[in-house]
């Protein structure tokens, strides 16, 4: 309804002529009483008779307002000039504030609804602000550079492992031993050759002991061949 009321006010204050005291000289009387609801509300509010008898009036701050809205003699002001307001014809226009309108418009303004529309011209903005959405920057100082903990390159040992000698023992040969055996007439030499034992290491680093040649034991017939010699070269010493 105050919409419609707004759309009206300014339809009509552009044909309107803007309002004078003369058009109110109908409520003269009260306005000049000084025991009338203009006297006595400009006292409640702290303002002046003079400053209310102006048909553009509105209460100078908003400590005024709040006075208003709590003055029953206020209230009796509102209603003898909002009462009287129809009988203006052809209607004015007000200029309130930064609200303009008709008289045949604002007669229809309740009390409540006028307190409410100067209150809101002092009253400042109170649209708190957007949040911010924009996240705060991460820190981009870079941590102290730790010294370097690269571990020093892998020494490789040179390599040790020699080759391990793998000469083989010289063939230990064992020279035959001619032994005449005496059998009857017949002389028999017995040829024995000991084999020599060669061992092969092999490559790895811990090289085997190679242990020595061993030389086959004379057999027993070799000994009994040895022993008749002896005796055969002591008898032939004997004979001469």
């Amino acid at each position: 309804m105050k919409t419609a009321i707004l759309l009206l006010a300014s339809v009509s204050s552009i044909l309107a002529a803007d309002c004078q005291i003369t058009d109110f000289i109908g409520i003269a009387p009260l306005a000049t009483d000084p025991a009338g609801p203009f006297a006595t509300c400009a006292a409640d509010i702290g303002d002046t008779l003079a400053s209310l008898m102006n048909p553009n009036w509105v209460p100078k701050d908003a400590t005024a307002v709040s006075k208003f809205s709590k003055s029953a003699n206020c209230k009796n002001f509102f209603t003898t000039v909002t009462t009287y307001m129809p009988k203006i014809n052809p209607p004015c226009t007000l200029h309130q504030g930064k609200v303009t309108m008709t008289t045949d418009v604002a007669a229809k303004i309740s009390f409540d609804e006028a307190v409410k529309t100067w209150g809101a011209m002092y009253t400042p903005a109170t649209t708190a602000p957007a949040p911010a959405t924009t996240a705060p920057a991460p820190a981009t100082t870079a941590p102290a550079t730790k010294p370097s903990t690269t571990a020093p390159a892998s020494t490789t040992a040179a390599s040790t492992t020699a080759a391990a000698a793998t000469t083989k023992p010289a063939s230990t040969g064992t020279p035959a031993v001619t032994t005449a055996t005496t059998s009857g007439s017949a002389t028999t030499d017995a040829n024995i050759t000991a084999e020599p034992v060669v061992v092969d290491t092999p490559a790895p680093t811990t090289v085997a002991a190679t242990p020595a040649p061993t030389t086959k034991a004379a057999s027993s017939a070799a000994t009994f061949g040895a022993s008749t010699v002896a005796s055969a070269v002591a008898a032939a010493i004997a004979l001469y």
